[in-house]
């Protein structure tokens, strides 16, 4: 892996206090909402006890002292420590912009229809009013990635109703489901690491579609430097092709379209949002492009060998549809970059 690439996917990775931090922030707010249930209040705990278990059981295999999630004030005591370490903030702006996305109530285990219809009303304003008493961004900052992410899914799925009514939880599931079985813990290892290795069929799904609610990619810090622990902000599609080729979890991943649409917004924000207005980082932005643009063009690569297969030509089919998301993206954040720089 070439400098460039090992920044551009460090440009997207959390350490492990961050990640705990992420997903400390991330039970905050469903408890606030679980605190403001009129209805529905047994069956949202349940979930809430199910997610933090397995995102539990994910930081002890990264630091096997975590035995809990922060409360409210340690939270904003963790954050204070964090921007003594790195006061540029670029974890902070992805911490926010995770916990913005952050979809509760989705799949936690096999039964992906068992926490349908709950909603969280309030999760934007419970946010902005948690980053306000920091006062590190501007809370405006929230509903400004909000309208572009919404827009960016819109934009690179050709306004598809389908794509947008889906969860990006719910849609990794469905794909998780659809593949055979042999393929669920290769999948699950790559979007978590090596860190569920241990684990096999329900117990590993339930972990990894826990950990995905929590908004973030897992890693494992492969490669990566400075103990990097999670992948986020759709930095998980920057990765997908190394070595001249993707893995076959990889190949796996990008049969779901609709999933990868949301990922794709995510790169978006985090370069036009983040990068680039918060941060007025052009080089940042500029890396990280790069990178996605490398993956495509070895995908694509990979697809044409995968079309002369007749065996893989509706895989391949599927994974094209992918790529042209993928591409799309690309296109929109190169022209922004040079409107920019």
């Amino acid at each position: 892996m070439s400098q460039e690439n090992k920044n551009a996917l460090d440009i997207f990775g959390l350490s492990v206090n961050q990640s705990r931090l992420l997903f400390s922030i991330e039970k905050y707010l469903v408890g606030k909402d679980i605190e403001n249930a009129k209805r529905d209040y047994d069956r949202k705990s349940e979930w809430l006890r199910k997610w933090e278990k397995s995102i539990l059981d994910y930081l002890q295999t990264l630091d096997d002292s975590i035995d809990s999630l922060y409360g409210l004030f340690d939270i904003h005591e963790q954050i204070k420590e964090e921007k003594g370490k790195d006061e540029k903030m670029t974890w902070y702006y992805f911490i926010v912009m995770e916990a913005m996305l952050f979809h509760a109530y989705g799949p936690v285990d096999d039964d992906i229809k068992r926490y349908k219809g709950l909603k969280y009303k309030n999760q934007l304003d419970d946010l902005k009013e948690l980053i306000k008493v920091d006062g590190l961004i501007e809370s405006s900052f929230v509903d400004d990635a909000k309208e572009g992410y919404d827009l960016a899914v819109k934009k690179i799925s050709g306004n598809n109703k389908r794509i947008f009514a889906l969860l990006p939880t719910i849609a990794l599931a469905i794909a998780v489901a659809a593949l055979c079985s042999a393929f669920a813990g290769p999948i699950a290892i790559m979007l978590v690491g090596g860190n569920f290795a241990g684990l096999s069929g329900a117990a590993l799904t339930s972990a990894s579609l826990a950990l995905l609610g929590g908004g973030a990619i897992a890693a494992g810090g492969a490669g990566m430097a400075g103990g990097t622990a999670v992948i986020v902000g759709g930095g998980a599609l920057l990765g997908l092709a190394t070595g001249g080729t993707a893995s076959a979890a990889g190949l796996a991943l990008l049969s779901a379209p609709e999933y990868v649409v949301f990922e794709c917004a995510k790169i978006e924000i985090a370069i036009q949002e983040i990068l680039i207005k918060s941060q007025n980082d052009i080089i940042g932005a500029k890396t990280v492009l790069e990178r996605f643009q490398d993956s495509i063009v070895l995908l694509m690569n990979q697809i044409e060998n995968m079309e002369k297969d007749k065996d893989k030509k509706s895989e391949a089919k599927k994974i094209k549809k992918s790529v042209s998301f993928m591409q799309k993206t690309a296109n929109y954040c190169e022209d922004y970059i040079r409107m920019n720089s």
